[in-house]
């Protein structure tokens, strides 16, 4: 989290005050420090990819600016800021220039810049008084309040505008085969990267979204599938595959819709036809299926309490969409720049509201410890997982927080699925929430300083500033800084320990 820092009552002489400056003028560094903090980025880099730790690097750029804003508007408003640092904890690494120190610390959860006068409980010199934060005027204080926030959302803009004019965005009308599900339908059939469908049984498909409505009453049945490959029209014959409709899936107690049925009784099943011979409605059976929620197979119990052999099944193919990237110019990407800003920002705040929900508060804390997710390969359950159990731990992670590791991890994997394009817009996303994030009106967080400068300006009168009394409001403070350095170190090593699948 980033913040400009708010020092708690002081105890004794400021270090900042002059005559009785200790801090010293030329660079210090920790040696050893700085080799473990290296030596961990690179076993990191080993172990998770070279995009971890440019990830990491990313994050750390961004946190970077955001008390870069902090710093360069409190300079051009005539505050006095002291010090300059990424990370917490003990220094790697600080030089001084002129009254400030910038530097490095061991522990990257953050960045803070130091501001004189931040509230009236800090002692400042009488010299240095004029140039404290509290005694600026009210729209100066909201500024370099906002700047860093602001700063997220400069940054973002600028990422989603580069991504979206030069880059590109996927064209749903050049849509293409990016992979097939192993074993499959597409698979047997000889479908590969790159086809494109463009008919199905002589009913031409538009676009990916057209091969649904168009395979869905096919299963079981044989296909002729016109297909564009490597420009040129080819026929291909096969077979549709099959899965679970709603109403097929509502009367097998234990799986869901779009899910698959590969074996019951340890005896392989291939066509819904097949399956339907199989099972006897008011009967238990042990099954092997295939999962719609992370595309793996697993081993369960069901219960058949009713069968639709009509309209049981829908057709299935097996494929992954992938769509060519077109970039979109200067004048459609500046439009798509603020059509996505004003998007990711209201999902950030529905997001915010979700988490302090019940359901987010459950997520994230009580179903940290409950791994009654979808049964595993393997591991037949004795007796059946009912639907609603199937969903609420498919549910489990919906509204779960995510630690600065969870967000890397997302980062990483976005970035080897799609590359630069990928990691900016992750980049562009992350950068609106954090700054959303530091706007809630809770002191340590930019929004409470802005909070506590607009109740001053509302008592202040002409001529008589008002300083409200920061002792009344450290223990919200505290409290605020307790339970979110817990929840960063829970949703931390839950983020080691049960990563989040994304």
């Amino acid at each position: 989290m980033t913040d400009i820092q708010t020092s708690p009552p002081p105890t004794g002489a400021q270090d900042d005050r002059p005559g009785e400056v200790v801090m010293h003028d030329g660079p210090k560094s920790n040696p050893i420090a700085l080799v473990l903090l290296v030596a961990g980025a690179l076993i990191l880099g080993r172990k998770l990819g070279v995009n971890a730790p440019l990830i990491i690097l990313g994050i750390a750029v961004m946190i970077f600016f955001h008390e870069l804003g902090h710093f360069v508007t409190a300079k051009w408003t005539g505050m006095k800021a002291t010090e300059f640092f990424l990370g917490f904890g003990p220094t790697l690494w600080s030089f001084r220039r002129g009254e400030t120190e910038y530097g490095l610390k061991l522990v990257p959860a953050g960045a803070y810049v130091k501001i004189i006068g931040m509230h009236n409980l800090e002692e400042v010199d009488p010299a240095d008084e004029p140039r404290a934060f509290r005694q600026k005027s009210y729209p100066k204080r909201v500024l370099v309040a906002s700047a860093g926030s602001g700063m997220h959302f400069i940054m973002a803009t600028l990422l989603f505008f580069i991504c979206f004019s030069f880059l590109g965005v996927p064209d749903e009308n050049r849509w293409y085969v990016r992979e097939t599900v192993p074993g499959a339908a597409a698979d047997q059939a000889g479908l590969i990267a790159g086809d494109r469908i463009l008919s199905i049984n002589g009913e031409p498909v538009d676009g990916f979204a057209g091969v649904g409505p168009v395979l869905g009453p096919l299963y079981d049945q044989a296909l002729t599938m016109q297909v564009l490959r490597d420009g040129n029209e080819i026929q291909i014959v096969g077979t549709a595959g099959w899965r679970l409709s709603e109403s097929g899936a509502a009367g097998i107690d234990g799986l869901l819709k779009y899910e698959q049925v590969l074996a019951v009784e340890g005896v392989p099943v291939t066509t819904y036809a097949q399956f339907l011979s199989m099972v006897e409605v008011g009967k238990t059976y042990n099954v092997r299926a295939f999962g719609a929620q992370d595309a793996t197979e697993f081993d369960t119990k069901v219960a058949i309490t009713s069968l639709d052999r009509e309209n049981g099944a829908l057709g299935y193919l097996g494929i992954v969409r992938g769509e060519e990237i077109v970039p979109l110019g200067v004048a459609e990407g500046s439009k798509s720049t603020a059509r996505a800003i004003g998007r990711t920002s209201k999902a950030a705040v529905t997001g915010l509201g979700v988490f302090a929900s019940k359901k987010g508060f459950n997520d994230t804390f009580s179903n940290a410890f409950n791994k009654e997710a979808q049964p595993s390969v393997g591991t037949t359950p004795e007796t059946v997982i009912t639907d609603s159990e199937r969903e609420a731990a498919n549910d489990r992670d919906s509204h779960r927080a995510i630690s600065i590791i969870g967000a890397a991890r997302a980062g990483k994997q976005i970035a080897d699925e799609n590359g630069a394009r990928g990691a900016l817009l992750f980049y562009a996303a992350f950068n609106i929430f954090i700054g959303v994030l530091n706007l809630l009106p809770l002191l340590p967080l930019d929004g409470g300083h802005i909070v506590v400068a607009t109740y001053e300006r509302i008592r202040s009168r002409k001529g008589r500033m008002y300083h409200a009394d920061f002792a009344k409001l450290l223990p919200l403070t505290y409290l605020v800084v307790a339970l979110m350095a817990s929840l960063m170190l829970f949703t931390g090593l839950r983020d080691i320990v049960d990563p989040l699948k994304f």
